[in-house]
Formats: C-alpha cells, structure tokens, sequence
C-alpha cells in the first residue's frame, strides 16, 4: 500500500521554494519575474531582455539516500528538453537538487553549495548526461546552456534546513551595506510566503515582479527611520492614530517600489536655500498632497489621518533615501 504521509512531498515543495529564491539571489540583477510551478517548468524566471531560465528541482529526504538520484536527473533532463523544444526564448536550463551524490558516482565535486556547468563537470558525470540524452532521443537539450545546482537542505530542524539559503541572503544584504540590519529572518520569511503562493495560482501567466520581492526589503529600511521630530507639528491625537494605521496601510502594499523611487527623485529635485532638516519640513508641507492617490489606495483615512500618513510615509523615505538608491543599484532595477 502506498504512504499516505504527504510530510515527503511536503519537503519537496519547500525545497522547491527555496530553490527558486537561490536562483533569484545568484541572478538578481538580471532577473525580472518569477514564476513558481510554470506553463513548463517547477521554476521559470523571465530575465530583462525577455530571455529565460528555466529550472527543474528535485530533492531527496534523506541525505544517504541515492537510489532514485539518476532517475531523478532523467525526469528533469527530460523535461528541460521538452521546455527548450517549446520555448526558443529559454537559453539556460538548471537542474537543482539537494543531494550531494546527483550521479550516484563521484561526491567530491557536490559537497556544500555547488554550481557546475556541464562543460566543467567530470567526464564520468557528463557521460551519463549524454547517454540520457542519447537513450531518451532528447534533441533540443543544450548541454553549454546547462548547470546542475547543489544545494544542501536536509533534516526536520528548520535552522540546519535553511542555513545556506540564511546565509545567501545574509550576502546578499552585505552586498547593499545592510550587513548588521537583521533582517534575513524577516525577508526569508516574507518570501517563502510570496513565491508558495505564487504557485498555488492556477493561472501560469501570474508571476512576481523583481520589485514586489525587494518591496518588504525597502519598507524594513524605511521603517526604521525616526519620525518622532516631524510630530512636533501635528495633533498628538490625530499622529497616534494616523501611526497605528500606517503600518497596515504598508503591510497590505503589494509593490510600492516605484512610489518610493519616485519620491526620492521628487525630493532631490525640490528646490530649496536651507539645511536639510527645514528641505525636509517644507517639502512635506507643500509636496504631501501630490501622493494622495498613490498611498491611500484603500481610502481608509481621515482627512487628517491622510496627510500624517503621507508626511510619515515622506520623512521616512527622504531620511533613508541613500538605501533605497542602494538597493535599486544592487538589484537591478
């Protein structure tokens, strides 16, 4: 009788998960959307020139275990083949898995974190690609288009399963000057949620913009900017509502990237004889009406609530403005 414990299968998505989000972080920059369980592939991200890449994941509960490795690698060399043969704007296909054995024959060249392309993997692994190709007929598979990807996540404790994706990102936010924020725990979190979602969507034309993905990394920046000197100049009362409601506005933003920028290329342009304390006052007074549309889009706020919404919104992204033009660099956009 089959098992009819899903714990298995359950892994697999979130190694899957996880993979996606690896393969974003090693291409960020010329990624531009992502796509989980695709018309085609497990992954397919869409690059900036509209070319793609598409990645079929497999992964293995037990770390010793190599008995279904090689059945493993045909199923996805196969499919590769079959998207490639359907797809001519594809010109990277990527097989990542978890095992540190995917040819059952020579370990010492997928031991931790391993990114090998075909023409760089040891001949008695790139034999069995090609008998494969050769037994299954697989005719539009381009082997200098291929990488095999190690990734190792194994075990039940969550902190050994997602240590090297914690440790990508950590690069990653060292990468912006975010090395000491914090915020990898957070990040990770926010997009496990967004790309399992994603694949949950029936619809395969839905994917997640790049900015959509950075958008929780910009607002964390933010976030941490003090505006505790800008309530000076406003109804205690009215503030402290207007502050409890602005986190909930942010949090249900979907992608606001674009605002933000536009904001920092807003101020920058502001002409002003001052210090930048007084730009900064000023710019709010005359400037916050022009993103009521763009930032109250649920028209859930008072009159008043929406100018201190805007203004706290303004200040906090004027004040760490020097980040956000960071990130935007780092990541391509």
């Amino acid at each position: 009788m089959a098992s009819r414990n899903a714990s298995y299968e359950l892994f697999g998505w979130d190694f899957q998960v996880n993979a996606a989000i690896f393969i974003f972080l090693k291409n960020i920059k010329n990624i531009d959307k992502i796509r989980l369980e695709g018309k085609l592939q497990d992954i397919e991200f869409i690059k900036k020139d509209s070319s793609k890449i598409f990645a079929q994941a497999k992964a293995i509960y037990k770390v010793d275990d190599y008995k279904n490795v090689i059945a493993n690698l045909k199923s996805a060399l196969k499919s590769l083949d079959d998207a490639q043969k359907q797809d001519s704007t594809c010109n990277e296909i990527v097989y990542v898995t978890n095992t540190p054995n995917p040819f059952n024959k020579d370990m010492s060249y997928f031991s931790g974190v391993t990114k090998l392309w075909y023409r760089d993997l040891p001949e008695s692994c790139s034999k069995i690609i090609d008998e494969i190709k050769k037994d299954n007929i697989l005719k539009s598979f381009n082997n200098e288009e291929f990488s095999i990807q190690v990734i190792p996540f194994h075990g039940d404790d969550l902190d050994n399963r997602y240590k090297h994706i914690k440790t990508l990102v950590n690069e990653f936010l060292a990468s912006l000057g975010l090395s000491n924020s914090g915020f990898a725990p957070m990040l990770l979190s926010v997009w496990h949620s967004e790309i399992f979602n994603n694949g949950t969507i029936p619809d395969t034309s839905i994917s997640i913009k790049k900015s959509e993905l950075i958008w929780p990394l910009i607002f964390l920046v933010t976030d941490q900017a003090s505006d505790e000197w800008i309530s000076q100049d406003l109804d205690e009362d009215v503030y402290e509502e207007a502050k409890s409601k602005y986190r909930n506005i942010i949090n249900n933003a979907i992608d606001r990237f674009e605002t933000y920028t536009k904001i920092v290329a807003d101020f920058r342009n502001y002409k002003f004889n001052g210090n930048n304390r007084k730009k900064i006052k000023e710019f709010l007074t005359e400037s916050w009406k022009n993103y009521k549309r763009e930032i109250d889009t649920n028209n859930i706020l008072s009159d008043d609530e929406q100018e201190y919404v805007i203004k706290i919104i303004l200040h906090k992204i004027i004040v760490k403005k020097q980040y956000i033009d960071n990130i935007k660099v780092g990541v391509g956009l």
